[in-house]
């Protein structure tokens, strides 16, 4: 039994069903369905009846929902209260997209700090759903999450109504990266037909943000290489010309490091946003403050 699990359960007996609080929680139904057997195993006892109405909690699961709710608020109150910010030793705890601009923030803070400072840092990249989760169970304390803006209201939402304040950073329009040696790395912008016959890298986990119509997409996805770090990415796109990549924009350095340049596309539509996320009640550090304030600077114009 830990946070994650009384989390699950609160969530389903709010809605009433799995698959909303699967969507709330940014996990899937089978994974939410697992987290509530391996509860109910720790509990001894089922929590919730599954009936055609939904979910309804048990007499005795309606006595363990009043107790979780309460440790879930103990433990909000607690992480305001008490939060290390007295502490002498740099900490940064956050899960985040896997963004060049971010990296390149945390590579700012680093170099910000006394050379005889001591530090630890926990930086986790992954996607959206795993920066929800990382914070939500306390593996982190701040994340930064990305969605389209079309789907705003609705993520931000769901974000508050798990708990989660957020903090708006900036929107942007995918652009495609590849080699300064790719056949097209000299055009000032790029239509998707003419990325078809290139091998697109993309991160495994991450839904793709540019769409092509049904004829295009059955041959892309016959020319993909899937990854699940930016090390192996950077490696391809610098060391293999006919690959390319669609992401947020990288910042100037590290795109000279890795002769790489990024190109614009007018058919994109899709805007995407970047958020802070963290718990509400909490009040972030000062080293998390000025990580925050690297992660603005890279963004403003």
């Amino acid at each position: 039994m830990n946070i994650h699990h009384l989390r699950c359960a609160v969530m389903v007996a709010r809605h009433g069903s799995q698959t909303r609080a699967a969507e709330v929680l940014y996990m899937s139904q089978p994974n939410l369905s697992k987290a509530l057997k391996d509860l109910e195993q720790a509990c001894g006892f089922r929590i919730f009846s599954r009936t055609g109405a939904g979910m309804i909690p048990t007499r005795k699961g309606e006595e363990f929902l009043l107790r979780a709710r309460a440790v879930l608020e103990q433990m909000d109150a607690m992480d305001a209260i008490y939060q290390g910010h007295n502490r002498t030793t740099a900490y940064l705890s956050v899960a985040i997209p896997r963004a060049s601009y971010i990296s390149n923030a945390v590579t700012e803070f680093v170099n910000s700090l006394e050379p005889s400072c001591a530090m630890e840092l926990n930086i986790r990249e992954t996607n959206t759903a795993g920066v929800v989760h990382e914070v939500l169970a306390r593996e982190v304390d701040i994340g930064i999450v990305r969605y389209s803006v079309a789907q705003q209201n609705k993520v931000l939402g769901d974000l508050a109504e798990q708990g989660l304040n957020y903090i708006l950073y900036w929107k942007f329009k995918p652009l495609v990266l590849m080699s300064k040696k790719h056949p097209l790395a000299r055009k000032k912008s790029i239509t998707k037909a003419e990325l078809l016959p290139y091998i697109e890298i993309s991160h495994g986990d991450t839904a793709q943000p540019i769409h092509m119509d049904e004829s295009q997409a059955e041959i892309a996805e016959q020319r993909q290489i899937r990854v699940y770090e930016r090390g192996s990415q950077f490696d391809l796109l610098s060391q293999s010309p006919a690959t390319y990549m669609w992401v947020s924009p990288v910042p100037k350095g590290i795109l000279d490091r890795q002769a790489l340049v990024q190109i614009a596309c007018d058919e994109v539509e899709t805007e995407y946003q970047d958020a802070l996320i963290y718990l509400r009640g909490y009040t972030m550090s000062k080293w998390e403050q000025s990580f925050c304030d690297f992660v603005r600077k890279e963004v403003q114009p």
